[in-house]
């Protein structure tokens, strides 16, 4: 893990990168005869992270003057609760420690998982929902 230039908060490149970490649909997954929706906790965090980015990006350029939305507040609950949940118990260096603050760096080597299968599945998934549901629209109106 290292600093990124990547996924800025208020610049284009950066929306367009915070929109390219989910897959087709948001990440929601239809199961079931019913076709229920689900959400896996992955794209959710995703989700959550670039809800609050459009938050401090929007405060940033004083275009928003309110206090956070019930979503802000729902995403910061969440993800509080994820990283409390799934919890890394790892020590990481500090350096520069002041009273103020202290600039933690992640020198450690983090095993990543390959996500690949997961959104390949979720696309896959999403074209399956998007026929069903069309031949469902198609089936009604005949």
């Amino acid at each position: 893990m290292e600093n990124s230039v990547h996924y800025a908060s208020n610049t284009p490149q950066g929306i367009a990168e915070w929109n390219s970490t989910l897959p087709t649909g948001g990440g929601i997954l239809h199961l079931g005869d019913d076709l229920m929706p689900f959400s896996i906790s992955m794209f959710h965090h995703l989700r959550c992270l670039d809800i609050i980015r459009e938050s401090l990006a929007s405060r940033m350029t004083g275009d928003v003057d309110t206090p956070p939305s019930m979503l802000d507040r729902h995403c910061m609950n969440y993800l509080r609760q994820m990283i409390l949940c799934h919890a890394d118990l790892r020590l990481e260096p500090v350096r520069s420690v002041t009273k103020a603050s202290g600039n933690t760096i992640s020198d450690l080597t983090h095993t990543c998982q390959d996500w690949t299968a997961l959104y390949t599945a979720a696309e896959e998934n999403h074209r399956s929902w998007l026929a069903k549901s069309t031949a469902e629209q198609t089936h009604r109106t005949v």
